[in-house]
């Protein structure tokens, strides 16, 4: 395998951890209009219909700014400054990409307000571009651009490296039917961090063997999901007893994905041969 291959392999897995941990697997959480905003009224699970929102919708356009050529990119807008949501659920949210990157991945987090924006592939996004154009459907006022705050949880370039500076704005506002055509922003910023993992190799004891715990550390959480996925590229090592979690024999990404699911909560079984 070669090396641009391995690490373009493990920089989208630890792509898809971060997205899926800032979204939330696998869950649809929101409120209709109306309702109290507290911690365990957001958390009831329930479809909310579009007719719930006041008429009128907003396309809400991101751009990035910096003139840089990436081969992934996680992008965190926190909405809880706009009065409403973005239309459409966890991984049916509606945004279209404009980057023209090989792959991309959208996700809304309604009860924490965060929307994930993520792209990534062989042909990342190339600044400055435009990424994407999200549907919002506000109970009220128009947003402003400054309501949505975006953080930059990931970037690397085309070798996996990390990118240190790259600024994400809220660029365009369009709104039809809430009583603000267009607003236009060429000021707003945007926190930049940069994030890394280290790869190591572990054994474990059989009196401590925990099925999917590949750093040793007595329990599976998404760190372990990449650790599995770096040991299945043979990236490091790990004992099959330890990352092949779903018993097939043999350490594959699928292990690393369902590690994962299992590390945010998600009901599956994982099952290890014993270390012997």
């Amino acid at each position: 395998m070669k090396t641009a291959d391995v690490r373009y392999k493990v920089t989208v897995v630890g792509l898809v951890v971060a997205t899926c941990l800032g979204a939330g697997l696998g869950t649809y959480q929101s409120r209709d209009e109306g309702e109290p905003a507290g911690t365990l009224e957001r958390l009831v699970t329930h479809l909310t219909p579009a007719a719930a929102h006041a008429a009128g919708s907003c396309d809400v356009t991101f751009r990035m700014t910096s003139a840089v050529t990436l081969g992934a990119l996680i992008v965190e807008a926190n909405y809880s400054a706009a009065n409403g949501d973005f239309d459409g659920d966890f991984g049916s949210v509606d945004c279209t990409d404009l980057s023209n990157s090989s792959s991309q991945i959208f996700n809304d987090n309604e009860p924490v307000d965060l929307l994930g924006l993520s792209f990534f592939g062989p042909t990342g996004p190339s600044g400055p571009t435009d990424l994407a154009v999200c549907t919002f459907l506000p109970d009220g006022a128009a947003p402003m651009p400054g309501d949505f705050v975006q953080t930059i949880a990931l970037a690397t370039n085309l070798m996996g490296i990390p990118v240190p500076v790259v600024q994400v704005i809220a660029s365009d506002i369009d709104c039809s039917g809430v009583g603000v055509t267009t607003t236009t922003s060429s000021s707003t910023t945007s926190s930049s961090s940069t994030t890394s993992t280290t790869m190591s190799t572990t054994s474990t004891t059989l009196a401590e063997q925990v099925c999917g715990d590949a750093d040793g550390d007595g329990q599976v959480l998404a760190t372990d999901a990449l650790l599995v996925l770096s040991a299945a590229v043979q990236l490091s090592q790990c004992e099959v007893c330890i990352c092949d979690v779903d018993g097939s024999g043999a350490t594959a990404a699928s292990d690393a994905l369902l590690a994962l699911q299992f590390a945010v909560g998600q009901e599956v079984e994982l099952t290890c041969s014993s270390c012997v």
